[in-house]
């Protein structure tokens, strides 16, 4: 076994050993300690250096009773909300967890919740109370969601599903990554990749033609990256990802866009993070 090896299987021990007690409790939980349970889950990944859920929660899930879905589940919950006191402030009065597992899809998304949205979520809540999910929305006023149409094509869930993966990992590389990986000599990222997440989300966003963006070598893209580098082709592609397009928050994906040009130099980023928005 390799020395790499050696370091992850370490880390999932760890990370097996802190999250054990927290699965244990989640099940009796009240509503909003079961959201507090996962943000602590995603927190300890985040801490603990873990780039992609995904690939952590299938090696987690092989030696332990926690399963993959909690650990992605809790990785989103922290990439939405950036510390407990915020979650707090969103939902102060959560009173049936169901309705957050129901809209749990909406709330770690990419758009904001209109009227005309707001009526679908609703809509889409089959078994919680229509008043505790109208309360929960409301409390979520501000916050971002993505449409998950229940007619949605493999594509287009697959599509949202790497946005929002990607996302949550471009906050993480923005905001909480060591500054010698974002920019320094041991970065994650080149120049080069850089620019071209950057025209992405800007053609995305309607900013730059489709043609401008062009390709990319994602062997050695981190995995969240590689993975949204994959669904580019069809999420900028004519009709097919044209309904997946209109579901976008295009403000959001052009502020992206910018934040990455900025964390190419180390002033750029400390400057970045001195103004983060909210925080």
């Amino acid at each position: 076994m390799n020395k790499k090896t050696d370091a992850s299987t370490s880390i999932v021990g760890q990370l097996i050993d802190k999250l054990t007690p927290l699965r244990n409790e989640f099940a009796d939980a009240a509503p909003l300690r079961k959201v507090e349970i996962l943000w602590e889950i995603g927190d300890h990944l985040v801490r603990s250096g873990v780039n992609s859920a995904h690939n952590t929660g299938w090696k987690v899930q092989e030696r332990s009773y926690i399963s993959r879905d909690m650990l992605t589940k809790g990785y989103q919950v922290r990439g939405r909300w950036s510390s407990i006191d915020h979650l707090h402030r969103d939902l102060p009065r959560l009173k049936d967890y169901s309705s957050f597992r129901d809209l749990f899809p909406y709330v770690v998304g990419t758009l904001r919740p209109d009227a005309k949205m707001e009526a679908h979520l609703l809509a889409s809540v089959r078994d919680a109370p229509s008043c505790e999910a109208r309360a929960l929305l409301q409390g979520l006023k501000g916050a971002h969601v993505v449409p998950r149409k229940r007619d949605a094509s493999k594509e287009e869930k697959s599509a949202i599903q790497a946005m929002d993966v990607f996302l949550a990992a471009v906050d993480e590389f923005l905001f909480r990554t060591e500054p010698d990986l974002v920019c320094g000599s041991r970065r994650m990222l080149g120049d080069g990749q850089v620019d071209w997440f950057s025209r992405a989300c800007l053609a995305l966003a309607g900013a730059v033609q489709a043609s401008d963006v062009g390709s990319i070598e994602r062997d050695d893209l981190p995995a969240p990256w590689r993975d949204f580098a994959g669904k580019i082709p069809f999420m900028l592609a004519g009709t097919r990802g044209s309904r997946f397009r209109s579901s976008l928050d295009k403000k959001r994906l052009a502020t992206v866009a910018s934040q990455l040009q900025w964390s190419k130099s180390l002033s750029g980023l400390q400057q970045l993070r001195m103004t983060r928005p909210g925080e």
